[in-house]
């Protein structure tokens, strides 16, 4: 979110060794953006206790 308003969706696969995770921007998301939603996601992988698999279209 910023501003508010949704900038993005995101859809997780679990397999047995990763968590994928699909993201799609709903707007023009800057690189600081990208990486901080990847770090959010890192946090996300290590709570699962899975490996990140962070797609981006």
């Amino acid at each position: 979110m910023r501003a508010g308003r949704v900038v993005a969706t995101w859809k997780r696969t679990l397999t047995k060794s990763a968590v994928r995770i699909a993201v799609q921007p709903l707007t023009p998301l800057h690189s600081s953006d990208r990486a901080e939603v990847e770090r959010a996601f890192e946090q996300y992988a290590q709570f699962v206790e899975r490996t990140l698999d962070v797609r981006w279209p």
